[in-house]
């Protein structure tokens, strides 16, 4: 075999990984570059076979389980809009429940925002506002109590 044959078959290989995601065509694609490093230095071609092919397989249950477990975990980050409810605002654009307008910012980020409750409360502008719940991208939102000190 030459080594353009083992590249190529490795190229291939990468290419049925990437559309499959199977994990299973990776090992031998770097098993194909293994024997491609066996015919530059001089091995015969059924030591280059042998490479191929054992590598693959000791690669396939050597490494596999341990991949198919990563992306079986799935992400472990929470999203943000998860971690929103009961954190608090404040109002950069008055709320207004009759005329659905309003905005809260949130670490930075602005987000449309309506008023808790029956929906048809004002809220002013400069507001310290808790999050009741998140509706696609606008936040309910509710006024803080207040405590006023003599």
């Amino acid at each position: 075999m030459s080594i353009l044959f083992w590249v190529l078959m490795a190229i291939g290989l990468a290419v049925v990984e990437i559309v499959s995601v199977t994990f299973f065509p990776i090992f031998f694609a770097a098993s194909a570059l293994l024997a491609a490093v066996v015919h530059v230095s001089g091995g015969s071609p059924l030591l280059e076979w042998a490479v191929f092919g054992l590598g693959g397989v000791v690669l396939s249950f050597g490494l596999r389980p341990l991949a198919k477990r990563q992306l079986d975990k799935g992400p472990t980050l929470q999203n943000s809009i998860a971690t929103m409810k009961g954190r608090a605002g404040v109002v950069s654009t008055a709320i207004d429940g009759r005329a659905g307008t309003g905005a809260v910012t949130v670490d930075g980020e602005v987000w449309s925002a309506k008023p808790a409750g029956n929906g048809l409360g004002q809220i002013p502008a400069g507001a310290d506002v808790e999050i009741h719940e998140v509706r696609g991208a606008t936040l309910i939102v509710a006024p803080f109590p207040t405590t006023e000190v003599p």
